[in-house]
């Protein structure tokens, strides 16, 4: 059919650009068929126009237009949800197994509709077979394979011939975790971990040199320790004891490269628990970067013992960032913290301790103990159980600096100097940070931000409502609703909301930006 065109006995220009706007909305709508499609849960409330591929390592998402989407959420076949932004003109590729994906809108009114849902095949994914061995086989190591945003695409255990069966794409990465392993033709127990890149055909052999080893004393034994299979990564950290060898070289520069199930340190030193790396007058003096993966489950029980964490005692120039601690339980006398029992003079950053049980004496925090050098970007959620000088945060702020924090943290216990975020400022700096956790205790200088203060506190709230404390030693207390949604108080929309470091969410409290 010729819309326009010069033959004399054509369509007129007028039926011509008629049909045009009808051939232009005919596009539009098939555009849109992309998304909403009939076979599959769609939504007659998102107005939005996706165009969706499969890709070889997942699916290719484009953004031709939106209306009223907030956000777009993709729900993996492992069930790992994404968030992507939604404007127009984004493209997203999203990596993984084979299987459905369902890709979900967020609507303004913070409401969920699945729009569309894609299969992909399994054509892109290889699948190998490899052998752990360090003669003897090694039976029961974790094998893990991630892809380039060091997301997992598989896992599996090897079998009593230390072989293993995985699937993989091109060009991801292949983790081997061996925690604890014990065979009678080893001395001692074997905590390792190695990692390579993978293609096609690369071999997926690890074999582990025995006389490359180095030795550490875990859960009051000798043991084996090899980072990497001929001991070649002396600084990353595979499994929990590796976590505890750090305790023997204080001074080196580590990472976590996997997430740490430390369950088993309840059964260590005769229930005694894990041995916190550092303590006082011989410090950690290195650095930790968690990147961003958890360490959870961890155990230590030494009620009468000063300065405990998963960390001691902090020394000079030492860096903590981007740690995750879930569900742990920390049990000491002074100085207690879930990460941190006290920073000394080093710098932490980007961390959280989250649905833990943290307990001490004196001096004690759901992050540090007794924090005397420079805080930023942490955040805590705890149960704290203290006799005095105790915070949701931080116990004691010596002379240290605290900004862009927050907490939820319930104090339990405690009978003076206890705060909602920290217990006692003593010429201290705190700014920029908030409280929200309840502090429903009876007890001498018991605040809803602070219980005791000698140092500065500016741009700082506390919610008097969920603390149950009208107030507090510095800062300012506003009602639930002036610290959620879209009824913000001026200074703490301000100060918090519009801080680099946070976000503000939708009927909640705002959160750290790397938590977003």
């Amino acid at each position: 059919m010729r819309i326009l065109g010069n033959n004399k006995n054509g369509i007129s220009p007028v039926i011509g650009v008629i049909l045009l706007v009808a051939l232009t909305v005919a596009l539009v709508t098939l555009l849109t068929i992309i998304v909403l499609d009939a076979e599959t849960n769609t939504s007659e409330n998102s107005d939005i126009t996706l165009n969706i591929e499969e890709t070889d390592t997942g699916i290719k998402l484009d953004v031709i237009r939106n209306e009223n989407v907030q956000d777009i959420r993709v729900l993996s076949p492992d069930n790992s949800k994404t968030n992507l932004s939604s404007n127009v003109g984004d493209n997203h590729n999203i990596q993984g197994v084979s299987g459905t994906y369902s890709i979900i809108s967020v609507l303004e009114d913070g409401s969920e509709e699945t729009i569309r849902t894609i299969t992909v095949s399994d054509s892109d994914i290889m699948s190998g077979t490899g052998i752990v061995n360090v003669n003897p086989d090694i039976e029961g190591a974790i094998v893990e394979v991630y892809d380039e945003n060091e997301k997992l695409i598989d896992s599996t255990k090897t079998d009593e011939d230390g072989e293993y069966t995985i699937q993989y794409h091109p060009d991801t990465k292949i983790i081997v975790n061996i925690d604890g392993f014990e065979h009678e033709d080893l001395n001692n127990p074997l905590y390792a971990g190695a990692s390579r890149d993978i293609t096609e055909n690369n071999n997926l052999d690890f074999e582990f040199d025995k006389d490359k080893f180095d030795t550490a004393n875990i859960n009051d034994k000798t043991t084996y320790i090899s980072q990497g299979v001929d001991n070649e990564e002396d600084n990353t950290i595979y499994n929990v004891g590796h976590l505890q060898a750090m305790d023997e070289n204080l001074g080196k520069s580590y990472r976590l490269v996997r997430d740490i199930d430390a369950s088993k340190t309840q059964r260590w030193n005769n229930q005694k628990g894990f041995n916190p790396i550092g303590e006082n007058n011989n410090e950690f003096h290195g650095s930790f970067d968690g990147q961003e993966y958890v360490i959870s489950e961890l155990y230590i029980d030494r009620p009468n013992k000063d300065y405990v964490g998963l960390i001691g005692d902090l020394d000079e120039k030492s860096e903590i960032n981007n740690i995750n601690l879930y569900n742990v339980n920390i049990k000491g006398s002074e100085y207690v913290g879930g990460l941190v029992g006290q920073n000394t003079d080093g710098f932490i950053s980007k961390s959280e301790v989250v649905g833990s049980e943290i307990t001490g004496d004196d001096d004690v925090g759901g992050i540090i103990g007794n924090n005397q050098h420079n805080v930023s970007e942490v955040y805590s959620s705890v149960n704290i159980n203290s006799g005095g000088d105790a915070g949701g945060l931080v116990g004691i702020n010596s002379g240290g600096n605290i900004s862009t924090s927050y907490t939820n943290s319930n104090i339990i216990k405690g009978e003076q100097r206890i705060g909602g975020f920290v217990g006692v400022n003593f010429n201290g700096k705190i700014s920029n940070s908030y409280a929200h956790g309840s502090v429903d205790i009876e007890g001498d200088s018991v605040g809803g931000l602070i219980g005791d203060n000698s140092g500065e506190v500016k741009h700082s709230y506390w919610d008097i409502k969920s603390t149950g404390q009208d107030s507090s030693e510095g800062g300012d207390g506003l009602d639930t609703n002036e610290m959620k949604g879209e009824t913000y108080n001026d200074n703490f929309e301000t100060n918090i909301i519009n801080n680099s470091s946070f976000v503000g969410l939708t009927d909640d409290y705002p959160i750290l930006k790397w938590q977003d």
